[in-house]
Formats: structure tokens, C-alpha cells, sequence
């Protein structure tokens, strides 16, 4: 069970989204459900923006994206979406890492997130 723990360290604080909803079961499911929307929103959104190479998309995307992670707490994705936020310029290969490392991350806490729900 530790190392499972371990893995969710930097991805999902669990207990600080239980503690967001006051304990409540039933919150913190629906709060779940609303992180796993905006997350999948978020993924796709920037994927199309990538596509596109529509930086100012990127940046907005990117923006809610960190607004979302902030609220859940989530450590990683926040320091991705960051990056997206202080975009100037379209960088194929800088924005496709970010772009890959989003959805790493977003997959990880996806299905963290499926565990406890």
C-alpha cells in the first residue's frame, strides 16, 4: 500500500481533496467527476491548439488548465500548465514535449483519480 502512496505523491493529494469537500463522500465524488472533465477538456483542448499552433489558444487553455489544478491540488499538472500560461512564441518542439508531458501527467492522475472514485 506505501508504494502505491508513493506513486500518488506529486500527482494527487487525496487527502487535501477530502479535506477541500469537508469530508463529505458524496462531494468528493462529484468533485472527482468535475476534476476528470476539466482534465479530459483540458487534454483535448490542447491537443487542437497544438494542432492548430495557436500559441494565444495554448495560453488560455493552458491557463484554465492551471486554475483547475490549483484547485485539486495537483502539484505536477500545475507546474505543466505554467508553462503553457507563459507562452510568447510557437516552439513545435518545446510545445509538443509540453504537450506529451500533459498528457502523461493527465493519464496518471486520470487513473488515480479512477481508483477512488
Amino acid at each position: 500500500a506505501d508504494a502505491g502512496k508513493n506513486r500518488e505523491a506529486g500527482h494527487v493529494n487525496f487527502d487535501k481533496l477530502k479535506e477541500l469537500v469537508g469530508n463529505d463522500t458524496a462531494a468528493f465524488k462529484d468533485f472527482l467527476l468535475l476534476i476528470k472533465s476539466e482534465l479530459n477538456n483540458s487534454l483535448n483542448e490542447l491537443e487542437s491548439d497544438y494542432a492548430q499552433k495557436d500559441v494565444a489558444a495554448l495560453k488560455r487553455t493552458g491557463h484554465k488548465l492551471k486554475g483547475t489544478a490549483l484547485s485539486a491540488d495537483l502539484e505536477k499538472l500545475t507546474g505543466i500548465a505554467i508553462s503553457f500560461d507563459k507562452l510568447t512564441v510557437f516552439n513545435e518542439t518545446y510545445i509538443g514535449a509540453l504537450v506529451e508531458e500533459a498528457r502523461t501527467e493527465t493519464e496518471i492522475i486520470l487513473q488515480l483519480l479512477e481508483k477512488h472514485s
